[in-house]
Formats: C-alpha cells, sequence, structure tokens
C-alpha cells in the first residue's frame, strides 16, 4: 500500500467517524462493516483531491473548536465563574 492509498483511507474513515450513527443497536460488526466499505477510485486526482479536502475540513473543525473554546473562556469570565462552575459545565457537556 502507498502513502497515497493510506491517506485515501485514513480520509474515508475520518467521514465515516464524523458520520456513523451509534445505537444501542450498534455493535463491532456494524461497524467493522462501515469500515471496510470504502471506496476504490482509480483516479489519482480524484483521490488527491479527497485527501485534500478532507485536510482542509480537519483545519476548519480544528478552527472551529479553537473559537468555541475562546467563547467559552469570554463567557466564563463575562459571568466571573469559579474554577468549579467551569469544570461542572464542562462535565455536563
Amino acid at each position: 500500500m502507498t502513502q497515497e492509498e493510506g491517506n485515501f483511507i485514513v480520509a474515508q474513515w475520518k467521514m465515516l467517524a464524523s458520520t456513523f450513527s451509534v445505537t444501542d443497536k450498534t455493535d463491532g460488526k456494524k461497524l467493522c462493516s462501515a469500515l471496510r466499505k470504502i471506496a476504490v477510485a482509480d483516479n489519482p486526482a480524484t483521490v488527491q483531491q479527497i485527501i485534500q479536502l478532507e485536510f482542509r475540513l480537519s483545519e476548519i473543525e480544528s478552527s472551529i473548536e479553537e473559537q468555541e473554546a475562546q467563547i467559552n473562556d469570554a463567557l466564563f469570565a463575562a459571568y466571573h465563574l469559579t474554577a468549579p462552575d467551569i469544570e461542572l459545565i464542562k462535565k455536563s457537556r
């Protein structure tokens, strides 16, 4: 397996991880089955585009998480919350 093939599989698995619905009926067999259903692309340009889009999506998700943390910190400060209060809020999410 080449590095690009590995990156293509990882990109697909990351998308699956973000969209896979876990319920009470979800078991290991269902997850494994979903992980095995990866696309095979014979077009290197398509593979590269998917890898780049997944990378960009990861960057955007990281940026959103950072911005959410900044907003939360600003709100915690605005409401003069103590460290125990903040921990309680974070645990309740």
